[in-house]
């Protein structure tokens, strides 16, 4: 597994301030990791890697 980045725009603390994009993608995110064949990885591929990381 190969680090990721995205930068969740909107604020300076995802966590509260855009709470429920910031569950909805870390659930998905957990879920690609348990299962990656049957669910698809929620991050857009800009996240791999290094240089400029998407803004969700």
């Amino acid at each position: 597994m190969s680090p990721r980045l995205a930068v969740v725009g909107g604020g300076d603390h995802a966590m509260l301030r855009r709470h429920r994009l910031w569950h909805r993608t870390a659930a998905a995110v957990v879920a690609h990791l348990l299962d990656p064949e049957g669910t698809p990885d929620p991050l857009p591929g800009d996240c791999y890697g290094a240089g400029a990381f998407p803004v969700l």
